[in-house]
């Protein structure tokens, strides 16, 4: 699927039309959370920095960030509350792919435990019923998510940034 970088700018009225905007990531802690079972991206290279959060590799950058990127699946996600989001699971953690498997079957919190490396999964305790999602499509949901997070320019400073951190031995 190739993305039109044109397209990844939100309409001035975007707030109106889809209430908050969609980001790409993780689901919160204390959020119940649903996966839309056909809206999903697999295999997506990506890099993730403590400050700034997840971002696509573009790839004219593979060279460039190879030993530093991550393969996720790009899933449709849906909070409680009606937030639309992208969650980028990781293609290798048996425990995010399991919790992304039961957020499709489900509404569910899912935490990471540092302890132990691994996601845990919660059965919610509310009843949100089936999710209503703020898109047309998935294509939709994408081109609003992804503004500002595919990383093309090796001069990036997002690049530069987890390049430097990797040359110290450091994480970004």
């Amino acid at each position: 699927m190739a993305i039109d970088l044109n397209r990844l700018r939100a309409p001035a009225n975007f707030k109106e039309l889809y209430g908050s905007l969609p980001e790409l990531r993780n689901p919160r802690k204390d959020e119940d959370v649903r996966l839309h079972a056909e809206w999903v991206f697999a295999g997506v290279p990506m890099v993730r920095t403590s400050t700034t959060g997840f971002y696509i590799v573009d790839a004219d950058l593979y060279s460039v960030m190879v030993g530093r990127m991550m393969m996720c699946d790009l899933h449709a996600a849906i909070s409680g509350g009606g937030s639309a989001f992208i969650w980028p699971v990781r293609s290798d953690v048996q425990s995010a792919q399991d919790a992304a498997a039961a957020a499709v079957k489900g509404w569910v919190k899912v935490v990471w435990d540092q302890a132990t490396k691994t996601y845990k999964i919660e059965t919610s305790s509310k009843d949100h019923g089936e999710p209503t999602w703020p898109f047309k499509g998935f294509e939709d949901l994408l081109d609003v998510a992804l503004t500002n997070r595919i990383l093309v320019d090796p001069e990036n400073e997002v690049v530069q940034k987890i390049l430097a951190k990797k040359r110290k031995g450091k994480k970004a």
